[in-house]
């Protein structure tokens, strides 16, 4: 048996082949990504393309946020994910746009679409106040219903369709915008996958990039007729399990509870799809495991740290001796919990 191993320093676990019997194009994907690119990078392609074969299904739908330090594989991801997955189903739509601008995409939008979006950083740099709260308030309507209105004096448009996205940002930028995101609803519909490199990861790369341009291994390629869009309903042994993970994940990625569910069965349902098949298998609680390791924040893990442990029943006091804070870190502590529970985060 073939275990393809992972960087000791990484944080990502190996994969096993074997526990992706039923999922030809994931261990096609994984091969490829994880000698074109890095293997910590391969889960990260696999969801991506994940993201764009959801737009086909019915609700709820895969949303994609990844968040990076500059220069650390991001658009390398996004153009294997949009290389892979027919491209009828994806469009770029850069760094610069509005939602005025998608009045041209009706049709697309019609029949089912996933925006690539190069770099936020760029989008968000560019805009005034307004156009980016109502750039962000704007997907957020469209993921969630599946329905844009948009009206002043000089008229209006209306968007209806199924929508996702794949959303690129700087880890410095997330900081800055993430509560005019989390205000709006928009990371909370979202899979907000963190990523940096390791030392060892930044020098093998470095070796990489250069047999990444001119390499004749290429990705396998997905079309339409591929994709399984009419995907049964979740088996019901299966539902118990999703609410273990989904209570694990809503600690790990700061998100509520409900909507880590949804997260889940999105990702489990396109997972599914991408590797033709109508119903939800081990295979795809297998591919979750391995996306776990990037729901944590690396730039501010202590937040989540303190979220799971509240949930295991632990009070203040205790928290701050477990985070290693000294005793009169309880307020601080108090004000995190409670920013959890009005998010839904920490049920009672």
């Amino acid at each position: 048996m073939t275990v393809y191993r992972r960087f000791k320093e990484v944080k990502c676990p190996e994969w096993d082949p074997s526990k992706l019997g039923n999922s030809y194009f994931t261990r096609e994907i994984f091969k490829c990504s994880d000698y074109r690119l890095l293997p910590t990078a391969s889960p990260i392609v696999v969801a991506k393309c994940c993201a764009i074969v959801s737009c086909c299904l019915e609700r709820q739908r895969l949303c994609i946020v990844n968040v990076t330090p500059t220069r650390q594989l991001k658009s390398f991801t996004s153009e294997a994910a949009y290389e892979i997955v027919d491209k009828k189903l994806s469009k770029y739509v850069g760094s610069d746009f509005t939602m005025n601008s998608l009045k041209d995409d009706k049709d697309l939008i019609k029949e089912g679409i996933c925006y690539l979006i190069n770099d936020v950083t760029v989008l968000f740099a560019s805009k005034a106040k307004r156009t980016k709260d109502r750039l962000v308030g704007g997907l957020s309507e469209l993921v969630s219903d599946e329905r844009y209105i948009y009206k002043d004096a000089l008229g209006g448009f209306e968007l209806r369709g199924p929508v996702t996205f794949i959303m690129n940002i700087t880890a410095e930028s997330y900081q800055k915008n993430k509560e005019r995101m989390i205000g709006s609803t928009l990371l909370e519909r979202t899979l907000t996958i963190y990523d940096s490199f390791s030392m060892q990861e930044a020098e093998e790369w470095t070796i990489k990039e250069e047999r990444a341009k001119h390499t004749v291994f290429k990705y396998p390629t997905i079309s339409y007729d591929d994709i399984e869009t009419r995907i049964k309903e979740i088996p019901h042994h299966f539902l118990r399990l999703i609410n273990i993970r989904a209570r694990e994940f809503s600690h790990l990625s700061m998100r509520s509870f409900v909507g880590t569910q949804d997260i889940i069965k999105s990702l489990l349902r396109s997972h599914a799809a991408l590797n033709q098949r109508k119903r939800v298998c081990f295979d795809d609680f297998y591919f979750l495991s391995l996306i776990k390791p990037y729901l944590v924040d690396p730039f501010n893990p202590t937040e989540s740290r303190i979220i799971q442990l509240r949930g295991q029943g632990m009070g203040y006091t205790k928290i701050c001796e477990e985070i290693k804070w000294p005793s009169t870190c309880r307020q601080q502590v108090k004000r995190i919990i409670l920013k959890a529970k009005m998010r839904g985060i920490l049920l009672t």
